[in-house]
């Protein structure tokens, strides 16, 4: 970098003319910094609306192309007191009769009366144990002997308190058995933690040891709840309900559980209790309705805002401000011009028209749809018509790959032709919609939609009618909607996977920028180092005589 002296000798502002003089370069890096910076802005606006195409193509589209997101299934009960029932997808439609013989119960069982005197934090000690080690076993299942049964060891010794003891079976046991010591009726209450005969125990003891604690705490070795209700041991005191299974009888054919709840054919029956009812299953029309319609305005939300951006307001004479612009400027007033640029970076794009065309002509569709919900598609890549990814055929036998002769095959095997129309969905027209809605789809008889809500609501009528035909039509529909716009999101030499825009191009763009403001911004200083330099100069020869001309009038003057 040059010396600059900056108007010593000679009084002049020489910032101010090197300025003038290389102001066709500063010229130069601002417009390119101009355009990095609409550049990063623009990158940013297709970054976001990218984003939301993304959003839209996996969350509802990959989810809604399969039409077995639609099978939605409703299931009432007559009497809601003997069980609760839920149905799947896979449940049948129809009545059934449904009959809870019993439901399950857990096993339990109450000891002895003990005395009065004794608290939970009481040891075994103030029951007379005064031994060190104490053990007994719990053994879980419908019988005891059997080698193949879970058993727990429970060890405790003198100084183990009531309420100690009870933590030492559940632990053991891994919380399979509780237990708990009532101090204000004296009795100590085991209980499984699951219903059904699985979780039947049984007490035993091996030693005189086990024995007499069990004794001790109100049991007596072999204490079971492995018995025909309810039972009392009228020595030991002690008394035992069996854990039973639940039982149900569904159209006359009988199941059991070792809980309550049931799973069959597509429903889950939680019974209750005893009694006899009717269970009907149906197609929750509602929520197959719902899930289009919340499709449909996810699809609205988007179309909408790329048609916004499209339709934009031109903002021609408004480029990116510098630092000296944005100083004369509020805040207020540079938010505002920025803006205006930002909201119409998107305008008149061809890559975002090329995306709204996709997206539009794709929702235009129509298809050929039987009565079991089959559609006939267009495969692309063979280019013939299919059903269930394979080809139909004419009479002759000859692969149909013409709309005439698809006509004709539908004619002849049962296939109806529906569009988004056939069901009370269509746009309000350019003329009808609001500002750059004229894309989005309403629903008739729709009561959230103003426009549309004091139509017949034909949608909701197919789904009752014929919830067939409505999942085939738009599985097809969204399918190949997903497809397309898939393609337009594909990897390319210009933009990455998953992508709508060029973002490789735009970043080889910014790049080229980037090098053009360093070539420019270097051409720039090298001017200035050159103008200053001559005056440098200039003011060094103007110094050098002013200094002889200050000696020379020195010596004049003696």
């Amino acid at each position: 970098m040059a010396v600059r002296l900056t108007g010593i000798a000679s009084g002049l502002d020489t910032d101010a003319i090197v300025s003038e003089l290389v102001s066709a370069y500063s010229y130069k890096v601002q417009t390119y910094e101009k355009e990095k910076t609409k550049l990063e802005w623009t990158k940013e606006a297709w970054s976001s609306l990218n984003s939301d195409v993304y959003s839209f193509y996996t969350k509802q589209l990959g989810t809604m192309r399969y039409q077995s997101a639609y099978s939605a299934m409703n299931a009432t009960i007559a009497n809601s007191s003997y069980a609760s029932v839920t149905a799947s997808t896979s449940a049948v439609s129809g009545t059934q009769t449904l009959t809870v013989n019993s439901v399950a119960s857990t096993a339990g069982m109450t000891g002895a009366q003990l005395s009065s005197s004794y608290t939970s934090s009481s040891t075994l000690a103030d029951l007379g144990l005064s031994g060190d080690s104490y053990t007994f076993k719990i053994t879980m299942g419908t019988d005891a002997d059997d080698e193949s049964a879970k058993s727990y060891d429970i060890t405790v010794d003198s100084t183990t308190t009531l309420s100690g003891l009870a933590s030492a079976i559940k632990t053991a046991t891994g919380g399979t058995v509780t237990a708990s010591y009532d101090a204000t009726n004296g009795r100590f209450f085991l209980s499984s933690s699951s219903t059904g005969t699985d979780g039947n125990f049984t007490l035993s003891a091996s030693s005189t040891e086990g024995q007499d604690l069990l004794s001790a705490i109100g049991f007596a070795d072999g204490a079971t709840t492995n018995v025909d209700g309810v039972y009392t041991d009228s020595d030991a005191g002690y008394s035992a309900s069996a854990g039973t299974d639940a039982s149900i009888t569904l159209n006359g054919a009988t199941f059991t559980s070792t809980s309550n709840k049931f799973s069959i054919n597509g429903l889950t029956i939680t019974a209750q209790a005893e009694g006899t009812t009717t269970v009907t299953t149906s197609v929750d029309s509602d929520s197959i309705y719902d899930k289009i319609k919340t499709l449909l305005s996810s699809y609205n939300d988007l179309i909408n805002n790329m048609t916004s951006l499209y339709n934009a307001d031109s903002a021609k004479g408004y480029e990116p401000l510098t630092d000296d612009e944005k100083d004369a400027m509020s805040d207020t007033e540079i938010e505002k011009w920025e803006q205006k640029i930002k909201d119409a970076l998107l305008r008149r794009d061809s890559t975002l028209s090329t995306i709204i065309s996709t997206f539009t002509n794709a929702m235009n569709q129509s298809y050929y749809i039987d009565d079991s919900g089959n559609a006939i598609k267009y495969n692309s890549t063979t280019k013939t018509y299919q059903v269930n990814n394979k080809d139909i055929t004419d009479s002759d036998g000859n692969t149909i790959s013409d709309a005439t002769a698809l006509a004709a095959y539908a004619n002849q095997n049962g296939y109806t032709r529906y569009s988004l129309s056939s069901f009370g969905i269509s746009t309000l027209g350019i003329l009808s919609a609001a500002d750059n809605e004229q894309y989005a789809y309403h629903i008739d008889g729709d009561s959230d939609d103003s426009n549309t809500a004091n139509n017949t609501d034909k949608l909701l009528a197919a789904i009752d009618n014929n919830p067939d035909v409505v999942m085939g039509f738009f599985s097809a529909l969204f399918s190949d909607t997903y497809s397309k716009v898939g393609e337009q999101m594909a990897s390319s030499t210009l933009s990455s996977a998953y992508t709508i825009y060029n973002d490789k191009e735009m970043t080889n763009e910014m790049s080229e920028i980037e090098d053009k403001i360093d070539d420019w911004q270097e051409k720039l200083e090298n001017l200035q180092d050159y103008w200053y330099s001559k005056f440098s100069a200039m003011e060094t020869a103007l110094a050098q005589l002013q200094s002889e001309q200050s000696a020379l009038a020195g010596l004049l003057g003696s």
